[in-house]
């Protein structure tokens, strides 16, 4: 995907300017609706051969696999950490704790954006869909039907969370 190539590209640079200052570590940024797979590693610091290894070991390096994660270049022992204790935990917050009720389940933030980005999905293919349909002359009522209840459950999942709608990322097919 361009946004991996993006993000790899600007990962080299900071590779690159952390070189030219000697830097000898590396910090990951944190945000909020952490993949649960790198919530143990976000805000953290590390030497390089550290974050060498554990880049190794991960499934999903970080930056890459739709990895929202960067990692800067630090001087240990020199540079200061950006992120405290309080907000690192709080991020965990938000991918852990379940209490947004949808249905009869119970989600956490982070599985809600999850749930929009499947909803999305469906949305573009139903929409796929029926344009096929519609040029062929065919019914389009039994998919309008599931593009409707796909909308009302995309509104509701985003208004329950707190998430923002994507419309972008609900846009007609070309």
């Amino acid at each position: 995907r361009s946004m991996d190539g993006m993000r790899a590209l600007s990962q080299d640079m900071r590779d690159q300017a952390g070189q030219e200052f000697r830097a000898d570590g590396w910090e990951i940024d944190a945000h909020e609706l952490c993949a649960e797979d790198h919530l143990d590693v976000q805000g953290k610091r590390y030497t390089n051969e550290e974050y060498e290894e554990l880049n190794d070991n991960l499934d999903r390096p970080i930056g890459e696999l739709n990895c929202m994660h960067s990692a800067f270049p630090i001087v240990m022992g020199v540079s200061e950490p950006v992120y405290s204790k309080e907000e690192l935990d709080e991020f965990a917050e938000s991918t852990k704790v379940k209490d947004i009720e949808i249905g009869d389940k119970k989600y956490s933030r982070y599985e809600c954006g999850q749930l929009q980005r499947k909803i999305e999905n469906n949305i573009r293919k139903a929409k796929i869909k029926k344009a096929v349909d519609q040029a062929g002359d065919l019914d389009t009522s039994k998919i309008n039907k599931r593009l409707k209840m796909l909308n009302n459950k995309y509104a509701e999942v985003s208004k329950k969370s707190g998430l923002s709608m994507r419309r972008e990322n609900l846009q007609d097919p070309k």
